[in-house]
Parts: C-alpha cells; sequence; structure tokens
C-alpha cells in the first residue's frame, strides 16, 4: 500500500470513529433534553436512556413511540454495534482473526477460516442513513422540548 492510501485510511479510521461517538452522544443529549423538559429527574448513570424511554411512554406516548421506532430501525442499531466494536472490541474495518466458535449440545466447535471485515461503502452507506435518522429524529422532538 502506498503512503498516501495509509494516510487515507487513518484519516477515514479517524473520522469513522468520531462519528460513531458523537452519533450516540446526541441520542444521549436528546434523552437529557426530554429528562429536563419532562422533569424526569433521572440521574445520568448506565440506563438512563431506558429509563428516561419507560417515563415518556407514560408522560408522551406519541413521542416515545417516534423515538422507539427510529431506535429500532436498521441503521441506528448497526450504529450502535459500529460505535460498541469501535470503542470496545475489534474495530469492524480491520480484518478479524476468522476464528469462530459454535455450539452443539454440549461440545463448542471452534473452526478457523478467511476473516471478515466491514467495507468503507457499508459504513458510508450507514453513516448517510443515521444522518436521515437523526433528521427525523430531530423533527419528531421539535416542538416537544421547545
Amino acid at each position: 500500500m502506498e503512503d498516501k492510501h495509509d494516510a487515507y485510511k487513518y484519516w477515514f479510521d479517524f473520522y469513522l470513529e468520531g462519528y460513531y461517538k458523537r452519533f450516540a452522544t446526541l441520542i444521549d443529549t436528546i434523552c437529557h433534553l426530554i429528562n429536563i423538559k419532562y422533569n424526569f429527574g433521572i440521574k445520568p448513570d448506565p440506563g438512563f436512556r431506558q429509563r428516561v424511554m419507560k417515563e415518556l411512554q407514560a408522560k408522551d406516548n406519541i413521542l416515545f413511540k417516534a423515538l422507539k421506532k427510529c431506535w429500532q430501525d436498521e441503521a441506528y442499531k448497526k450504529a450502535e454495534r459500529f460505535r460498541n466494536d469501535l470503542t470496545h472490541n475489534y474495530r469492524p474495518n480491520f480484518i478479524d482473526s476468522g476464528i469462530s466458535e459454535s455450539h452443539e449440545g454440549d461440545e463448542i466447535i471452534i473452526s478457523v477460516g478467511l476473516g471478515e471485515y466491514t467495507t468503507t461503502t457499508e459504513f458510508i452507506t450507514n453513516i448517510e442513513e443515521t444522518v436521515d435518522l437523526m433528521a427525523e429524529i430531530i423533527d419528531n422532538i421539535r416542538s416537544k422540548i421547545v
């Protein structure tokens, strides 16, 4: 690989990681805004989003359903998986070991094969989809939290 390609990959990876962390932060910020707007008084500990959503369901079921629909969207789920992997596990855009584990009854079977990875195109597609999804989320909350 040429030096310039190494640089392209470095900067793509840098901005990719930043995008997914900021996307998750935006979702957290939306939950904080809802928490403040509706005076839920929920502390921002682990499980914060879920507790806000539970309270929101009782307070504004229409907004709850709109947000739940967005958060059940495949693009959102994939973005959450990418962010989690980029933060805590192997980078999904690097080729993995190709080692997999399966279970048959009480037996564990270890297989070795070609490694897999997420392509740049798949990331770009997901970024585009999640930008559209964020616009939908903002449209749903705009009149509710002002």
